[in-house]
């Protein structure tokens, strides 16, 4: 029995092999050639997504960046006004008049007529419209107030006290009230405004204006009031500042004599010129000559304006006087404004601006002169 045991297992052990032959690895790779191949399936919508989280990422990094960097450029809306109406509170244009004052003169809409007076203003003429009436009143007052310009947009905000002779309707009191000018080419000339008007609002305070005309229009809901300044006899000069021949032979007379009646007969511009013709030769004689002269100006003796180191002119104001000149021999076109019978402004452009120079009539001699202080 044991004997048949240990022939059973030898064959066994024959039987089964206990090495690896390359036979064997070759038969392992038929096998594996010939197994079916599944393909692995591709599972896009979670790879888009990722792209998508990240590209995120990205731009949030980005503008958190950009906003810590560049703070202001993304707050630039934050700094202004909150609203209109905090911009409205900041530039508010209207006036309104307290009937308590007890200072005004009223009229009354429906009942008033052509030819009426009120203060010192007259009715000259009443149109009714469908929406508006247009009551339109002629005199002469002088009103104060402060000026508003903005870049589309003129006001005024009158002084009430310079009201008392002004016509207001019975129910416009505490209201908002909107004062304006008819023209604002003259009103620009005659107060020296800037030449063009910028976004940002600019004032005029305290000034006094002449009124001639006042336009007066009404509406249920808002009451506008035109003013109309007094026309000045103006004269345009389409000129140069350089002397004329028989300008310059006066200039060399005046200036070797001295003699203001050479001066006789001159227009307020013609003595600008000559005036400014001395400020690019320097000829402190002439400037000095050419002042006018009493106590009510202000004008030192002539032993004072050139001995004194007060009135003893510093480079600086030379250097200014002669850049001043320089100025002025670029410009073709000046404007001489009478304020009265014995007072002129000449105008003309200067750096956006209008700059105004102010001569005097010397009535003892009839003769222009110029003020210490005659730049505007």
């Amino acid at each position: 029995m044991k004997d048949e045991f240990k022939q059973l297992n030898s064959q066994i052990e024959q039987m089964i092999p206990t090495s690896f032959t390359e036979k064997d690895r070759q038969a392992v790779r038929r096998k594996i050639r010939t197994l079916p191949y599944k393909r692995k399936k591709q599972y896009l919508i979670p790879k888009t997504l990722s792209i998508l989280v990240f590209s995120c990422l990205i731009i949030i990094g980005i503008l958190y960046m950009k906003e810590q960097l560049f703070p202001v450029e993304w707050n630039k809306q934050s700094a202004g006004p909150s609203n209109d109406s905090d911009r409205t509170e900041q530039i508010n244009p209207y006036t309104k008049l307290m009937k308590e004052d007890n200072i005004f003169l009223t009229f009354d809409e429906k009942s008033i007529t052509i030819g009426d007076t009120i203060g010192a203003f007259q009715v000259v003429d009443i149109t009714h419209q469908e929406k508006e009436t247009i009551i339109s009143f002629e005199g002469q007052s002088m009103i104060t107030g402060d000026i508003f310009t903005t870049q589309n947009n003129c006001w005024f905000t009158p002084n009430p006290k310079s009201l008392a002779d002004f016509p207001l309707e019975e129910a416009d009191f505490d209201k908002n009230l909107l004062f304006t000018f008819d023209d604002m080419k003259a009103l620009q000339l005659t107060y020296n405004l800037p030449l063009e008007f910028t976004e940002a609002v600019q004032s005029i305070q305290d000034i006094s204006v002449d009124i001639a005309a006042i336009t007066y229009i009404i509406t249920a809901d808002q009451t506008t009031i035109e003013l109309g300044i007094t026309s000045r006899n103006q004269r345009t000069y389409e000129t140069t500042i350089e002397l004329s021949e028989k300008l310059l032979t006066i200039y060399d007379q005046y200036a070797s004599s001295y003699n203001d009646s050479l001066l006789k007969g001159l227009l307020p511009f013609e003595v600008f010129q000559i005036y400014a013709h001395a400020l690019s030769l320097e000829d402190e004689k002439v400037k000095y000559s050419l002042l006018i002269k009493g106590d009510a100006y202000g004008t030192p003796d002539e032993e004072t304006y050139f001995h004194d180191p007060f009135w003893a002119p510093t480079p600086e104001m030379k250097e200014n006087e002669q850049n001043f000149y320089k100025q002025l021999t670029t410009l073709d076109s000046f404007r001489e404004i009478y304020l009265s019978n014995t007072e002129v402004l000449i105008s003309f452009p200067s750096f956006g601006n209008l700059a105004q120079f102010r001569l005097i009539k010397d009535t003892a001699q009839d003769v222009w002169k110029i003020p210490l202080n005659a730049m505007q």
